[in-house]
């Protein structure tokens, strides 16, 4: 998955898994302990970082022997790239939610005669279960 950024007028893509990688490296100020986290080789988050740093034009982090720390700009950088995560895996997660029917709008019209039978049954029974701010219409 990718997403478009705008650095004065010129289009840079961005992939999340790299963002994701400067995000873990901030958290661990290392890329050996983030790339022992997540089980892979610390040269392949070392070439995602540098091509993310690379495509947005600045330095992420200031590479010592003692590890990894953030720059000014990075640390504007990953705070930001922070939110932006979140608000991905919320979307992802909503959709989730949404895809298996547990949320949304559901709207039954039903004669008076059926209200006192299954049907109402049923319904109290689904609002119940899954509606946060629900009620049956006359109640």
């Amino acid at each position: 998955m990718r997403l478009l950024a705008d650095q004065q007028g010129v289009q840079v893509m961005l992939d999340l898994q790299s963002l994701r990688y400067a995000v873990l490296v901030a958290d661990h100020h290392s890329f050996r302990k983030a790339a022992i986290a997540l089980g892979i080789h610390q040269s392949a988050i070392g070439r995602r970082v540098r091509s993310l740093e690379d495509a947005i034009g600045v330095s992420i982090f200031e590479r010592r022997s003692g590890g990894a720390y953030l720059t000014c700009a990075g640390a504007e950088f990953v705070a930001a790239i922070r939110r932006v995560l979140q608000e991905i895996d919320t979307a992802i997660s909503v959709a989730g939610v949404a895809g298996l029917g547990a949320t949304g709008r559901i709207t039954v019209g039903w004669y008076a005669s059926l209200s006192g039978g299954e049907l109402r049954a049923t319904l109290v029974d689904y609002i119940g279960r899954y509606a946060r701010k629900a009620s049956l219409a006359g109640e």
